[in-house]
């Protein structure tokens, strides 16, 4: 319940509207930094969504609100989220994954080689779990870090995708599957 309000707050904050606020050149280039590297972290959050959904894949029917969540936060900020892996959309454990291969070992199409924030998910779900709260924790304190130096508009989607952040990592160690 507490995930659709913030859901519900955060459609709210991306429905208002954008004014332009007049600033310059400079100040511009800096606002467009600032969204791509929220972005940046939005996808890197919900790649280890998608990380943790394909380790445990009993976890999926849980994780998909927040991940779907999750996506709309890369797209609010002008990135493209990844489609849900098979065991996030579907509840079920992808085909081409070896259950007896060590939690996070296999690679989705189109995945980065480079190592990121979702190289590693704990073999327990309860681990797992805390480890993306973990995540989503970390997350929110990244966006809010951006609202000092933000201009109005982009500092309101930066405090509302903070607030879903934290409700996240509030929610996900209660998880069950």
């Amino acid at each position: 319940m507490l995930a659709a309000a913030v859901g519900t707050a955060t459609a709210a904050v991306l429905l208002g509207g954008c004014a332009g606020d007049g600033a310059g050149t400079a100040e511009r280039s800096a606002a467009a930094a600032m969204r791509r590297r929220a972005a940046d972290g939005a996808a890197a959050l919900l790649e280890r969504y998608d990380a943790t959904g394909r380790a445990h894949p009993a976890l999926a029917a849980g994780l998909a609100p927040l991940r779907a969540q999750t996506a709309q936060h890369v797209e609010a900020f002008g990135g493209v989220p990844a489609a849900p892996p098979p065991a996030l959309s579907a509840g079920s454990a992808p085909a081409s994954q070896d259950p007896s291969a060590p939690a996070g070992a296999s690679s989705p199409a189109g995945a980065s080689a480079e190592p990121g924030p979702a190289a590693a998910v704990p073999g327990d779900r309860g681990e797992a779990l805390r480890a993306l709260a973990s995540a989503a924790s970390r997350q929110s304190d990244a966006f809010l870090a951006d609202l000092t130096e933000a201009p109005g508009d982009l500092a309101r989607l930066l405090a509302s995708v903070a607030a879903a952040c934290a409700a996240h990592a509030t929610l996900l160690p209660e998880l069950t599957a």
